[in-house]
């Protein structure tokens, strides 16, 4: 089972190794208490929903894969300019869209897409999978494998979306934001 004090030290570890510093809080956001975590980039904070984290070692998964937002967003000179334009735009299941403006988060809302899919297209997040899914097949025991590949496969979309399809997803979210 996992402690936040082995959540305090992967992430020390992490931000060693990356040569990044990120704050840690258990304290969800408000508007994401059901997530397992966020990065906010904003406020440079790595929120851990500890009650959720804590009820299976595979959900190790989100603290690394939150932890790699994290370096896309601190170190995007690493990262290739696909990946580093995908880090301005955020596409929620039920169609509002985040837009990163500076230090803010213009809001907007698209309507009849799929945008669980879309969501999962975007190449932030299918970095963030794959790295979270090669670390935690490294911390867990054989037995649990099977429940790694459930997690991995819910964050793997079902038709991915196209790099033309993006940039227009992210052109109207450039139009409508405010």
């Amino acid at each position: 089972m996992i402690t936040k004090r082995k959540i305090k030290e992967l992430v020390n570890r992490f931000c060693k190794e990356n040569g990044i510093e990120v704050k840690l809080s258990f304290s969800m956001q408000r508007g994401y208490e059901n997530a397992f975590g966020s990065f906010d980039v904003c406020q440079n904070i790595l929120f851990i929903n500890f009650d959720k984290i804590k009820t299976n070692d595979c959900c190790v998964f989100y603290i690394y894969h939150e932890l790699k937002h994290a370096l896309q967003y601190l170190k995007p000179e690493i990262f290739d300019r696909k990946l580093v334009k995908s880090l301005c735009y955020v596409v929620l299941y039920d169609g509002t869209c985040f837009k990163l403006a500076g230090d803010k988060w213009l809001a907007c809302k698209l309507k009849g897409q799929d945008f669980l899919n879309i969501y999962l297209s975007f190449p932030y997040e299918i970095d963030a999978n794959k790295y979270a899914y090669q670390a935690t097949k490294l911390t867990i025991k054989q037995n649990q494998m099977q429940e790694l590949e459930k997690i991995y496969q819910r964050s793997v979309p079902t038709k991915k979306v196209s790099d033309t399809r993006l940039s227009k997803i992210y052109h109207q979210i450039d139009k409508l934001a405010k």
